[in-house]
């Protein structure tokens, strides 16, 4: 492969193959006009300078210039020779294969031939010397899509499974899932080097756990059948007992009077008694009522709670006794 390192001897050759283009007829065919052509040949050398002098940057860009007034295969090969000593191997390559390809532009001319010999020459070593990666990512889901990048350029992941020619250096790999998930990996490739890149997804998400439903609540303990006869029963058997406590008050009142009575009527009462007398029969006939209103109450609220129970009841009556019998269970 050509180098900066050539004998002046090679140098010279290069320099008027490169002239020889410059002159030719057919190579200037869009630009025919003397200063062109001159101006172009000027750029041409001064890259061809700047190329000895080890300042590829500027050589490169110089032969750029000139290839856009000259299409030419000895224009493409330095700029092929150029990018090999930049390291962008990748760009070389391309300009190796046009500079082959350009020789269509005139069959006939010596200095294009010897170009595209020069160029399939020098192209095969640097085959040699391009390292090669391939991309594998972990982690993917079942029919999920991965997008891959290589320093941000998008690369299909068919051709990044397979050995893929890149130029040697620091290498950013990027895998971007369809589900958002992501994953990276830098390497570094020297010259040569066949590498396996492997890049990792973030881990999907796990899924959010169902919690489990509440028990349902215990059923409400059933209702008590509604009994109205004990409600009632008790009610009454109550109510009785008020008015029995009543009667006895008011009986015991209506003979304190009476006592009271019984010692001022003797034979008969005087009118200061006349109050007297209308407080004791109330009190005797409000106690009378009480104690008949007490005994029905407790009687009849006895008889609902007995009967409010499973059993049976009876009730027993004679001249000097009244009595309740039955079974409950």
């Amino acid at each position: 492969m050509t180098s900066v390192s050539e004998r002046p001897r090679a140098r010279l050759a290069r320099l008027t193959l490169l002239a020889c283009c410059l002159f030719s007829a057919r190579a200037f065919g869009q630009a025919n006009d003397t200063d062109v052509r001159v101006q172009a040949r000027a750029i041409a050398a001064e890259g061809s300078e700047a190329f000895e002098q080890h300042d590829f940057p500027r050589a490169l860009a110089l032969f750029q210039r000139a290839s856009t007034i000259v299409q030419a295969p000895t224009i493409t090969l330095m700029q092929a020779r150029t990018l090999v000593e930049l390291g962008r191997l990748m760009e070389a390559l391309d300009q190796y294969a046009a500079t082959q390809r350009m020789v269509a532009i005139d069959p006939t001319n010596e200095a294009y031939r010897q170009a595209a010999d020069a160029a399939q020459i020098e192209l095969d070593p640097l085959l040699k010397r391009i390292p090669t990666v391939r991309v594998h990512v972990v982690g993917t889901a079942p029919d999920e899509q991965v997008d891959i990048f290589i320093d941000g350029k998008q690369v299909s992941p068919q051709v990044a499974a397979v050995e893929r020619l890149i130029d040697p250096g620091h290498h950013r790999i990027e895998a971007r899932a369809s589900q958002g998930r992501t994953g990276s990996t830098e390497i570094d490739l020297p010259e040569r080097a066949r590498a396996d890149a492997e890049v990792k997804l973030t881990p999907l998400p796990a899924p959010a756990a169902v919690a489990a439903p509440p028990p349902p609540p215990p059923p409400p303990p059933p209702a008590e059948p509604s009994n109205w006869k004990s409600t009632f029963g008790w009610g009454l058997a109550i109510g009785g007992a008020a008015f029995t406590v009543a009667g006895a008050v008011t009986g015991a009142m209506a003979l304190s009077d009476k006592s009271t009575l019984d010692d001022a009527c003797k034979p008969g009462c005087p009118p200061s008694q006349a109050d007297t007398i209308d407080q004791f029969r109330t009190e005797r006939t409000l106690s009378y009522i009480s104690f008949g209103v007490g005994a029905a109450g407790l009687i009849g609220g006895t008889v609902l709670i007995l009967t409010s129970r499973t059993g049976h009841v009876g009730m027993s009556v004679a001249p000097n006794r009244l009595a309740f019998l039955g079974s409950f269970e």
